[in-house]
């Protein structure tokens, strides 16, 4: 049976939720709220953004079908997150417990994506990079593309693969920590407050209350005897540089590069449409990357000090402040979904490309709708319909592109249209005869 505290701390109010109030009740309320609307909103929002990628020519650019994996990839961190989540706010369950398997498929992504989702912006980043300083007259080969991201999942799926091999040991953990605690106290001869079994009104606070941590991976080295030091000396390491350190760095240097870039062909009046469009590519990028950063250092600073401040005893013993703690962290995660969440906000803002093909996709569904709904109507008034949402889709694909035109291309057009156009014929005049 779970617990309502932990045995061994030695503070009377430990057995009141009071204490712990509102931050037990916030978080719960979070917990209940969030993962359900970031889970609507990131699955229409990534899935339309695949979509529109794969239907049109978008998918010509390198940097697209980054793009287009990331939203995969991000829509893989929601679900990883926010179904555990559900369930435990929810049904009052946790996967990991629910079967072995499943713990360790959920410790194995709740690594692996989030360093997915960071190493490919980092190789988009430096995709643009090659295609700014290189020119932007030849595309990028699409199977380059392939093979970095088959690369990338290659090399962080070789390198979490250990957490399929551990067994759950977090319940045993839990229960020795206990023991250990409930000694001490005896040695010490303080009093001790005996732990509260969970009611059927609190248990929806179990993960609130006795939990070590707001998202705790429990088929994991760091609570096995045999691996427990492998992973505070060595894996917390990595895990820090691959998912944090490495990425964010190249990310900061190749946007730079791309933000100096974009300053210089800002300033040239005769860019050609091909600059155009490999400058809303960089800015499209550079917001990209300025949200990954923006959402995700919150967590990331936060577990770099999150330790020390909970190390000593007095902390751990006291519930208010483990409670505001765990809200806080929560908190932080939600920044750092709503990365995931809301990228496709990003693209259709700053990516002009993007944004046209959407509305395209659009208005093509929406003309498909009209065509369904009119199917009882004349073949005369429905093919007009459809001529309409036609010509609808086309002004609205043509606006940007034609926002995007150079002087120069403008005024060939011109000159195209005056040599296409026939000269006019005077009309003959007829000539009287004079006799």
């Amino acid at each position: 049976m779970w617990n309502t505290t932990l045995t061994g701390c030695n503070n009377p109010l430990t057995i009141s939720s009071n204490v712990r109030e509102p931050y037990r009740t916030i978080t719960l309320t979070l917990l209940r709220i969030y993962p359900i609307l970031f889970m609507f909103v990131g699955t229409a929002g990534n899935l339309l953004s695949v979509y529109v990628v794969l239907r049109s020519k978008l998918r010509r650019h390198s940097t697209f079908i980054y793009l287009a994996f990331l939203s995969i990839i991000d829509l893989a961190v929601l679900y990883t997150f926010c179904v555990n989540f559900i369930l435990h706010a929810w049904f009052d369950m946790d996967l990991q417990q629910v079967s072995l398997i499943a713990c360790k498929i959920y410790s194995f992504s709740i690594y692996f994506f989030p360093q997915t989702s960071a190493w490919i912006l980092a190789a988009v980043s430096i995709d643009r990079v090659f295609a700014l300083t290189r020119g932007v007259r030849k595309t990028r080969k699409t199977c380059q593309t392939y093979s970095v991201l088959i690369c990338i999942f290659l090399i962080l799926f070789l390198l979490n693969i250990q957490f399929l091999f551990y067994d759950n040991t977090y319940m045993t953990f839990l229960q020795k920590q206990q023991l250990d605690n409930f000694d001490f106290s005896n040695n010490s001869q303080e009093f001790i407050v005996p732990s509260l079994s969970l009611s059927s009104s609190s248990s929806i606070y179990r993960i609130v209350d006795t939990d070590i941590d707001i998202n705790v991976v429990q088929c994991s080295s760091e609570y096995s005897d045999d691996y427990q030091k492998f992973y505070h000396d060595v894996w917390v390491y990595i895990d820090a540089t691959v998912n944090v350190y490495l990425p964010f760095t190249l990310m900061f240097l190749c946007s730079t590069i791309i933000f100096l870039s974009v300053l210089r062909t800002m300033g040239d009046a005769h860019n050609s449409n091909k600059r155009l469009v490999a400058r809303n590519l960089s800015t499209m990028l550079l917001s990209i990357n300025a949200m990954f950063v923006i959402l995700t250092a919150p967590i990331v600073f936060y577990l770099m000090f999150e330790k020390r401040i909970l190390a000593s005893n007095t902390n751990l013993c006291d519930t208010k402040m483990k409670a505001k703690y765990k809200m806080i962290k929560l908190l932080f995660i939600i920044l750092m979904n709503a990365n995931h969440t809301g990228n496709i906000l990003v693209y259709c803002l700053t990516g002009t490309e993007f944004r046209t093909q959407l509305f395209h996709v659009l208005h093509t569904f929406g003309c498909r709708q009209n065509s369904s709904l009119m199917q009882g109507h004349n073949l005369s008034h429905r093919t007009g319909t459809c001529n309409d949402c036609r010509r609808l889709s086309a002004m609205v694909l043509n606006k940007d592109s034609a926002h995007n035109q150079s002087q120069t291309s403008r005024t060939s057009s011109r000159k195209q249209y005056h040599r296409s156009t026939p000269p006019s014929i005077p009309p003959k005049t007829k000539m009287k005869k004079v006799i």
